[in-house]
């Protein structure tokens, strides 16, 4: 038996209300149904229907989570925008279509002509691209982003 069980044991031994609250709080849990159905988001159906989203298929509640509905906004954003886009959400795009497209490092390092430690360094976050860098890597997913 170890440290922690003994101390445990002898609380519950001295304090039996404790014990008895956790197996009712155990039994409860096993009683809620897992597959219960939640009540459609309220911003769902706006999301569904916004113009300005041009969204032409229509979410579901199980596709809405806040990656995918990130992800979809960050794409819409990064193709509209003429102003000023995070640099990481930039890099997080630029990975994924890379990955979309099959390119490993070294061939979108070969293609943008910079070297492969600067691609690395902009997926892991040590560092972000700046000045000329940031303008090659959006002109590489305006080029690209087409053919996912």
């Amino acid at each position: 038996m170890s440290y922690s069980d003994y101390w445990r044991r002898k609380f519950l031994a001295e304090h039996p209300e404790y014990e008895q609250q956790s197996q009712e709080l155990r039994y409860e849990s096993e009683e809620s149904s897992p597959s219960v159905r939640a009540a459609p988001l309220p911003w769902l159906a706006r999301v569904n229907t916004a113009p300005e989203l041009n969204c032409s298929f229509p979410l579901s509640g199980a596709a809405s989570s806040n990656f995918e509905l990130s992800e979809i906004f960050l794409q819409k954003r990064i193709k509209t925008s003429h102003g000023v886009t995070p640099d990481s959400s930039l890099t997080e795009y630029a990975c994924r279509l890379r990955q979309r497209l099959k390119l490993t490092q070294e061939e979108l390092a070969a293609r943008l002509g910079i070297s492969v430690r600067t691609i690395q360094d902009w997926e892991q976050g040590r560092r972000q691209p700046h000045g000329s860098g940031r303008a090659l890597l959006r002109q590489w997913i305006d080029q690209h982003d087409h053919q996912c």
